[in-house]
This record gives C-alpha cells, sequence and structure tokens, in this order.
C-alpha cells in the first residue's frame, strides 16, 4: 500500500518507502485528485484571474516592503514578465544580519507571530531537487545505462554540483499562496512581524 501511494504521489515516500534519499526517492506520476476535488476545483476557476491578480499585487507590495529590512532578500522576476503566479511567496533568510540564528529559529519565530512559514519549495524533504533520490534511479536504470556511457553518468554528480543553488534552498523562507489573498492591512502584518523579529533579533540569538 505504501508503494501505491508513492506511485501515486510523484513517488514521495510514506510508510515503509525509504526516506534516506530524499522526498521523492522513485519515480512516479502525479496521479492524486480525486473526483470530488477536481469538482470543486472546477467551482474554483470562476475567481481564478481575480485571485490571481490580488496575489500579484499584494506580493510586489511584500517584495517592495521586505527588501527594506536588512538579511531578507526579496524574490525578483525576470525581465520581461507579464503574468505571475503565485503557489508560494519566497524570500532569502541571511541569518548574519539577524545575529546569527538558525533558520528553523527564525521560521519557528515568525509561525509563532501569526505568519505559518516553511523553509520553502525544493526543500520540504530537507535537500534541494538535483540531489533527490529519484535522478540516482535513473541513472541506475537499465535505459539510461544503454543510452549514456558510464563515463557519463559517473561524472553526474560531479557535473550536477550547484552551490549557488545549494545555499537559495538553505535560506529559502516562505508561505503558501492563501496568505496573498488577504487585505493590505494583513501583507503590512507580514512586514510588521519579519521587522520585529528583526528589532529583537538579539534576543532571538540568545534563545
Amino acid at each position: 500500500m505504501d508503494l501505491c501511494y508513492s506511485l501515486h504521489n510523484l513517488g514521495r515516500p510514506r510508510g515503509r518507502m525509504p526516506r534516506d534519499k530524499g522526498g521523492y526517492p522513485i519515480v512516479a506520476g502525479k496521479c492524486r485528485m480525486a473526483e470530488y476535488q477536481a469538482s470543486i476545483l472546477i467551482t474554483q476557476m470562476q475567481t481564478v484571474v481575480e485571485e490571481a491578480k490580488l496575489r500579484a499585487v499584494n506580493a510586489e507590495y511584500l517584495t517592495a516592503k521586505l527588501g527594506e529590512i536588512p538579511g531578507i532578500v526579496p524574490r525578483r522576476d525576470y525581465a520581461g514578465v507579464t503574468q505571475k503566479a503565485f503557489y508560494f511567496y519566497g524570500f532569502r533568510y541571511q541569518k548574519e544580519a539577524f545575529g546569527g540564528p538558525s533558520r528553523d529559529r527564525f521560521v519557528a519565530a515568525l509561525s509563532a507571530e501569526g505568519v505559518p512559514a516553511s523553509k520553502g519549495l525544493g526543500v520540504i524533504e530537507d535537500r534541494p531537487m538535483n540531489k533527490e533520490g529519484l535522478l540516482e534511479q535513473a541513472f541506475a536504470s537499465r535505459i539510461y545505462k544503454r543510452v549514456y556511457p558510464r563515463e557519463k553518468l559517473l561524472s553526474y554528480a560531479t557535473e550536477n554540483d550547484c552551490p549557488v543553488s545549494d545555499r537559495l534552498c538553505e535560506e529559502t523562507v516562505g508561505f503558501h499562496q492563501r496568505l496573498l489573498l488577504g487585505t493590505r492591512e494583513d501583507m503590512d502584518d507580514i512586514v510588521k512581524a519579519v521587522l520585529k523579529l528583526h528589532e529583537s533579533r538579539a534576543k532571538l540569538a540568545a534563545q
């Protein structure tokens, strides 16, 4: 049953399925939606355009305000982006500017202030996507071994070393899109919570 769950849920581990190779240890499909969930989603499509616009406006406001706080590096768009979609709003937490508290401590403190934060996409399973177990499985498969030379497969780990990406994964903090559906006052509350943690950074570092 655990294997069946993993096969229908992107290969994510559950129960007896291995977790030591990351959050996606096997190659699998995305077959998670049930009929009643699809029905609810169809209804929500009636408001999707307005909600997408609201998220974009609130995200732009947050980016401007959070960028004024030392140690917080907000997300930014590529030039030419005309439509923004937010499943997750993230920013970088640079602990040196906060006196050294770990990201886990910062996330816990931010959550205690009423902002349900997390470590972000790509690090939910505590490792970057380029180091997930499903890649190991793919490169060890018979198909890959027939298509690619052995030397190429062995050199993958070295060629795929991404220290900048690793640091991004280590610093990312954020929250899911539902918070971006709030009011301007709600966005100000998020900013105030982060600012409060920076102003009380000495106390936060001592905890």
